[in-house]
């Protein structure tokens, strides 16, 4: 059964203007909007993905930012029995910090998981980027000042997780019983001789 889910859809709009500390006003306009939807192909095989869009604009007394910024994230989940396979995708996006006024860039974010799960166990092995490292720039730049940092997070680069339960079962086991009960829609009405 192939069905289409719009799953959520999101849009954010913010206008401000701010007296800071030294008294320089600051105006600042933000919309964003955010889409999600699911297409299941049949109950082994579904795509799922997320897109984001913004745009940020600044107005101080020396300066004028404009940003604008496109991103999104695609799901793979793939079903075969007691195994799944999901591969995913984050794309690579640009944001402007609104408080620091710092542009950051990040990379493209590739992971990949595959699951076991028979009766009691689970197992899942988790790949993040394993072949690139990640690494963000954060970036200022103003006319009398220019700063560039990069960092790699190790938490989101080139890691591997693997994962291995067994639940144990303990006590007695009960044995279900499904009762008759009387469904009709006149059941839950209490009903008065005359």
């Amino acid at each position: 059964m192939k069905t289409i889910a719009i799953t959520s859809a999101v849009l954010i709009f913010a206008a401000m203007h701010m007296v800071r500390a030294q008294a320089h006003p600051i105006d600042e306009i933000y919309v964003s909007a955010a889409l999600s939807a699911t297409y299941s192909h049949s109950s082994r095989l579904a795509l799922s993905g997320n897109l984001q869009c913004s745009h940020t604009r600044i107005n101080t007394p020396d300066r004028h930012l404009r940003h604008n910024s496109l991103t999104g994230s695609l799901v793979l989940q793939w079903f075969m029995g007691d195994f799944s396979i999901s591969p995913w995708v984050e794309f690579g996006k640009t944001t402007l910090n609104r408080s620091s006024l710092m542009l950051l860039r990040s990379p493209i974010s590739y992971n990949l998981q595959v699951t076991y799960s028979h009766g009691n166990l689970y197992a899942a092995i988790v790949a993040a980027s394993p072949f690139s490292s990640n690494k963000s720039i954060s970036r200022l730049s103003t006319t009398a000042y220019a700063h560039e940092t990069i960092s790699t997070p190790r938490a989101s680069s080139r890691v591997y997780y693997v994962t291995l339960s067994y639940t144990f079962d303990f006590g007695r086991r009960i044995k279900k019983i499904q009762k008759d009960h009387d469904q009709s829609p006149d059941s839950s009405l209490l009903q008065v001789a005359t």
